[in-house]
């Protein structure tokens, strides 16, 4: 049993589509402009600065494990700890460039990269080596977190801006690989 629609019926009704249509379309095309709520500049990363001392103590470490390594024929794991140590000279060596990031009505912009709000999950302050780190958490295969330097005297707004937008951790969320991260940095770092 159909029903007929006679023709001015039907024609108004796909006038209306038609209208629905452009609104959408419109409202699709519009760029949302981005307005900065807060903004800093911090080094990419924390440095210390390191001595000879530590260089040459590395270096001997390094050389007898190898040694043991070698005695073993564990050549994987000798080329493993070789790549490490490389990275580990490199983060000593190089000191980290300045850079901006910004917090905006649409998400976060740093190192040049904009990640927005829907694709972060919650945040929240810790300390490392005297430094203030800011820690997102995101929904991205990469970066998973996102760790920002931030001053003493920056917290207290980044915290009041962030807190509209994203859940507050007051402590530090750690899962095992920051465990063992923190244990080996606590080892590896000279202390004061």
């Amino acid at each position: 049993m159909s029903e007929k629609i006679d023709e001015s019926t039907l024609q108004e009704l796909k006038d209306k589509v038609a209208v629905m249509e452009e609104q959408i379309r419109s409202k699709r095309t519009e760029p949302l402009e981005a307005k900065t709520l807060f903004a800093w500049r911090s080094p990419t990363h924390v440095y210390i600065q390191r001595n000879r001392r530590w260089y040459t103590q590395t270096a001997l470490v390094v050389i007898l494990i190898m040694l043991i390594l070698f005695v073993f024929s564990q050549f994987i794991l000798m080329a493993a700890l070789l790549a490490l140590t490389f990275v580990a000279y490199v983060s000593a060596s190089v000191k980290p460039e300045e850079v901006e990031h910004r917090i905006t009505n649409l998400g976060i912009e740093s190192l040049g990269h904009k990640y927005h709000w829907d694709e972060l999950n919650e945040f929240w302050f810790s300390t490392r080596h005297d430094h203030e780190l800011l820690n997102i958490d995101t929904n991205l295969t990469y970066p998973r977190r996102l760790t920002v330097l931030i001053s003493e005297k920056d917290k207290v707004r980044v915290k009041k801006i962030l807190v509209d937008y994203l859940p507050f951790y007051e402590k530090p969320k750690e899962d095992f690989l920051d465990q063992i991260s923190n244990k080996f940095t606590s080892l590896v770092t000279p202390s004061k």
